[in-house]
């Protein structure tokens, strides 16, 4: 086959891994967030943030089946701009744990 062929083999593959990586929050649904904070400010006052749409992000670093429920251990990190956990955060992380 010709290199033009494998080139753009090439190309298409690219788009499709990066389509793959898209964020899978949509922007209507992105537009509707009222909090980004941090999890334990929720805790300490969770009447202040009754009724807002919140958006924390982090890795899943435990779960735990339970016979009525599943508890999982949250690591919540800062959301790079891709909205995707940080591989680096700037703040202090905290464990949100949640049903």
């Amino acid at each position: 086959m010709n290199k033009q062929y494998y080139l753009a083999i090439i190309f298409i593959s690219i788009a499709l891994i990066l389509t793959g990586c898209a964020s899978g929050i949509s922007q209507q649904a992105r537009s509707q967030i009222t909090y980004f904070g941090p999890f334990n400010s929720v805790q300490i006052q969770p009447d202040k943030y009754t009724n807002q749409i919140v958006m924390w992000g982090g890795r899943i670093i435990e779960t735990l089946n339970r016979n009525d429920s599943t508890e999982i251990v949250i690591l919540q990190m800062e959301l790079d701009s891709f909205w995707f956990a940080a591989t680096s955060s700037r703040t202090q992380p905290s464990i949100a744990k949640g049903r």
